[in-house]
């Protein structure tokens, strides 16, 4: 059939239910315009059919998939197709995308990029590849999809629908979350889960979760002596920082947020790993913002001591010349 074409897909616009409706007149000569070479490709097709072939023979591409329905793809791009074709655009309303030619027409296309059909066991190799190659802080769905249509395209396999591709990336998401958690929970002390277990319970305690997610308070000497008993029973807990370290902020500040917002009855509902992962995150954060605080209570205390000193040396001076023989003279 000629040298094959290979796929140029945006995953930016994959998953949005249209395709972005405007384009510069380059644009839609560089990538809507039919080539020499896929002149062939039009051999028995008129009419309707001839623009419907046309209009998924330059989707597929820059899509990634086929339209699900003919309004999928923008006015512009069909006008500037049927143009080129001379066939008036209204006829592409007439091509049926579920009909016999329109299925015969996606398999040609398919066979002319060199790509097959996606199958479940596709999904879950794939899936399975991102959890391979993505770190847990990375795996949003946005950076998930790309990467996962980024491998279809490798291996020359149409992507699935943006619906079931949504359900592929979050199924990756909870599984990397599931095996960080169980490998940060693994690498705790017996000792460890122990305190946890006991932070977790209803019983005031300084020590104890409720306090621990409470801010510092105001700027007093007491305060200072407080966080540094905070701190230093964090610090006693002996997290394994060599699996924290290399994880982003803004990853570790959103599960501390999720364990602030979380009672104590529901953080005890969550399993295990998931229970003593979170805990872990969140102590190993609030030791960082707890060691930031403590920096600027003191210098805050510091300043205010110096200050009082001022005071009181001005004080003395003052008091000294009151004493003084003859001062008014």
């Amino acid at each position: 059939m000629g040298q094959k074409r290979g796929i140029v897909a945006h995953p930016a616009t994959y998953g949005k239910e249209m395709m972005r409706q405007n384009f510069t007149p380059q644009e839609l000569a560089d990538y809507f315009t039919l080539l020499p070479v896929e002149q062939e490709l039009l051999a028995n097709k008129t009419g309707a059919n001839r623009l419907g072939f046309v209009v998924l023979l330059k989707y597929f591409p820059w899509e990634g998939r086929f339209p699900e329905h003919v309004q999928e793809v923008p006015k512009a791009v069909v006008d500037h197709i049927a143009r080129t074709l001379t066939i008036p655009g209204e006829r592409y309303l007439q091509y049926d995308l579920e009909g016999r030619s329109a299925r015969y027409h996606k398999e040609q296309i398919r066979q002319w990029t060199g790509f097959r059909v996606g199958t479940t066991a596709d999904a879950d190799a794939i899936t399975t590849w991102l959890c391979a190659h993505t770190r847990v802080d990375d795996a949003t769905p946005a950076r998930l999809t790309v990467q996962a249509l980024e491998r279809y395209k490798a291996l020359h396999i149409e992507p699935p629908t943006p619906g079931r591709l949504e359900r592929m990336t979050h199924a990756a998401q909870r599984t990397l979350e599931e095996q960080f958690f169980i490998t940060l929970a693994e690498a705790l002390k017996p000792e460890t889960r122990q305190i946890i277990d006991t932070m977790l319970t209803e019983s005031p305690s300084p020590l104890s979760l409720s306090a621990l997610k409470a801010d510092a308070g105001r700027r007093s000497l007491d305060t200072v002596e407080g966080e540094v008993a905070k701190l230093s029973h964090l610090q006693g807990l002996m997290l394994p920082y060599d699996l924290l370290t290399p994880l982003s902020t803004r990853y570790l500040q959103r599960l501390k947020l999720r364990v602030v917002a979380e009672t104590l009855h529901e953080l005890r509902r969550h399993p295990d790993p998931i229970r003593y992962g979170l805990v872990a995150v969140f102590c190993a954060v609030r030791a960082q913002e707890i060691t930031d605080d403590l920096t600027d209570l003191l210098l805050h205390v510091v300043h205010k001591m110096g200050v009082n000193a001022e005071k009181r040396v001005e004080q003395e001076l003052l008091t000294d010349f009151k004493r003084v023989t003859g001062k008014t003279g």
